[in-house]
């Protein structure tokens, strides 16, 4: 059986009868083939080229020898042949014994080449998918903030930040920018971080030529932000003696407050020094396990907003155009600036502010959305109440003003009607929402909680009580009494505010001018 199986496979690779023939016919004649065949190619060619009647008669007589061909003999050279079966199931006893008697029809396929790569034109469409990308996350974002901003100004609560950046390496990760720096009115965390680095921070690289620069020569802001950060070091290793902590403390609030005033730093100066990193920069100072006092929380968290919107600009007027007046009625904020640092004082609570914080004039206090009037005493709105006001115990009032309690009265309303002013502060009786109080340094020189200059914020109030003290012109008189669990009152010590920084940037204006 396998002779005979043998046999069949070599009978099946014998070349054909006709090509037998012609070997024989070439041995007969004595012409090598390969010479011969050469001979009928020269001769096509030049029969070709004559265009005879013989080359066409040729051609014929072929094309009707490889159709005979064709009808009796099966051309294919890969028809029979025959090798074994190399599939996915291969290499049993089994298959290897079918191999001999099967066969398989192996058909060509074409190869596909994969197109050239053109890296510049896949450069260019991955740059602009990231763009497009990107664009649709600013514009998502875009919303969310004037979602935000809409909440605001209904008179709902801001909402809280979460404190842990969402990066493991914050030096270099791309990171999403926060929808509100509120302080949460009820939360763990009393400063909270925000939830990411900001965009013109990350996006400054470490290796950036102009941080090179920085590291070569340190200019004296890069070197009293480091002498900052060292002080905080200091004040976190000191030892028990509370002499020795408390001589730190102070050294550290006046190197903050220097910070806030004086010190002309730029974003490439912060992002070199680390100023926004939790784990190096100002957070250390005001995170809730952090031992520090705290109005040095709140000046170092004041400050800390403040750089992350990259609201850079020392000038304490920053924002405002003065025009020479003799008071400051006249002056206006900038559109730009509204532009680049938007804010509004529809809110209740304390929002992104800190207790003590200060303003050289009312309307400073509407810049940086504290009060929403550049002259009137009662900001708010109908049917959400009062936001706040100002004590500047303006003459005809019968005020009175004990820190934690105080008289203040409403405006004057008109036929036995009360004032728009009067009303909002009738409706936060009813609501029981909280109050901003600023108190102004026009109150009387004997009141112990008057600010030397400006204007400052003292913490939220809420209306327990009003009387009528005049009908006809229907004016009311409320009492408010001041939320528990705040700070004291920064009207004295070393935790005062204005800081003696801001009071001199004060009188340098004042000297200049800036205002009588």
């Amino acid at each position: 059986m396998v002779g005979t199986a043998l046999h069949g496979q070599i009978d099946s690779l014998r070349p054909p009868a006709w090509m037998l023939r012609a070997r024989h016919a070439a041995k007969a004649s004595g012409i090598n083939p390969e010479e011969a065949f050469s001979k009928r190619m020269r001769d096509a060619k030049a029969q070709t080229e004559a265009g005879s009647e013989d080359h066409e008669k040729s051609m014929q007589k072929l094309g009707g020898k490889m159709a005979e061909l064709r009808a009796k003999h099966d051309l294919n050279p890969f028809k029979n042949f025959q090798q074994p079966n190399m599939g996915e199931d291969s290499g049993t006893a089994e298959q290897g014994q079918a191999a001999g008697a099967n066969s398989v029809v192996v058909t060509p396929k074409d190869i596909t080449r994969p197109p050239k790569n053109n890296k510049r034109k896949s450069a260019a469409k991955e740059a602009e998918y990231r763009a497009t990308k990107k664009g649709k996350v600013l514009k998502e974002h875009a919303k969310q903030i004037t979602k935000k901003a809409d909440q605001a100004s209904k008179g709902e609560p801001a909402r809280a930040v979460p404190s842990t950046p969402n990066t493991s390496d914050p030096m270099n990760a791309e990171i999403e920018l926060p929808g509100t720096l509120y302080v949460p009115e009820s939360g763990t965390q009393r400063y909270p971080t925000a939830a990411a680095l900001p965009q013109w921070y990350t996006a400054i690289k470490p290796s950036s030529a102009i941080i090179k620069t920085l590291s070569m020569k340190r200019p004296p802001e890069l070197t009293a932000l480091d002498a900052l950060k060292a002080l905080i070091t200091q004040c976190e290793e000191a030892s028990k003696r509370q002499s020795e902590l408390h001589n730190l403390w102070d050294k550290l609030r006046d190197s903050v407050h220097k910070a806030e005033i004086t010190l002309n730093v730029t974003p490439h100066i912060l992002r070199k020094a680390n100023m926004l990193l939790p784990q190096v920069g100002l957070p250390r100072i005001f995170k809730d396990d952090a031992n520090f006092p705290p109005d040095l929380k709140a000046d170092a968290y004041q400050l800390y907003l403040r750089w992350y919107k990259n609201d850079l600009t020392q000038d304490i007027l920053r924002g405002i155009i003065t025009k020479k007046a003799n008071n400051r009625t006249s002056d206006s904020i900038s559109d730009i600036y509204r532009a680049a640092f938007p804010s509004s004082a529809k809110y209740y609570g304390q929002g992104a502010l800190v207790l003590g914080q200060w303003w050289p004039t009312q309307l400073c206090t509407v810049r940086d959305g504290a009060h929403g009037a550049a002259q009137g005493g009662i900001f708010g709105e109908k049917d959400h109440g009062a936001y706040s006001i100002v004590l500047s115990g303006g003459s005809g009032y019968n005020d009175k003003d004990d820190g934690d309690r105080i008289q203040y009265s409403g405006t004057e309303g008109k036929n036995g009607v009360a004032s728009e002013n009067t009303t909002h502060l009738l409706t936060s009786h009813k609501r029981k929402n909280e109050v901003r109080v600023i108190r102004s340094s026009q109150l009387n020189k004997k009141n112990q909680y008057r600010p030397e200059r400006g204007l400052r914020y003292d913490g939220l109030y809420r209306v327990v009580a009003f009387e009528v003290t005049d009908r006809e012109k229907a004016m009311h008189r409320f009492t408010l009494q001041r939320c528990e669990g705040q700070e004291e009152i920064r009207s004295r010590g070393k935790a005062r505010r204005p800081t003696e920084y801001e009071v001199r940037e004060y009188e340098g204006l004042k000297e200049k001018g800036a205002w009588v």
